[in-house]
């Protein structure tokens, strides 16, 4: 099975812990075991190098830069910087 372009397990993607430095995403339930299953028959779905395919990478960029494009407008409109005295 080629996880990297399934859809399901892609919409299935979550963030599974956020810092202020960055985030973790991973799966749950059935769709972790199918990960799991494939890391122990020696598919790896990534490495420490390379954290996520290419694909993926993009995907969360696209995600990421929505959300944060969402974040900065809702305190820009909310926000009154003063210059000067």
């Amino acid at each position: 099975m080629d996880l990297e372009l399934s859809g399901d397990m892609m919409r299935n993607l979550q963030v599974r812990t956020a810092t202020p430095y960055g985030v973790t995403i991973g799966w749950s339930g059935t769709n972790a075991e199918k990960v799991q299953w494939n890391a122990d028959m020696g598919r790896t779905v990534t490495t420490d190098s390379k954290p996520l395919s290419d694909k993926v990478w993009k995907h969360a960029e696209k995600e990421l830069s929505k959300q944060i494009n969402k974040n900065l407008k809702a305190v820009a409109e909310t926000t009154t910087i003063t210059i000067g005295s």
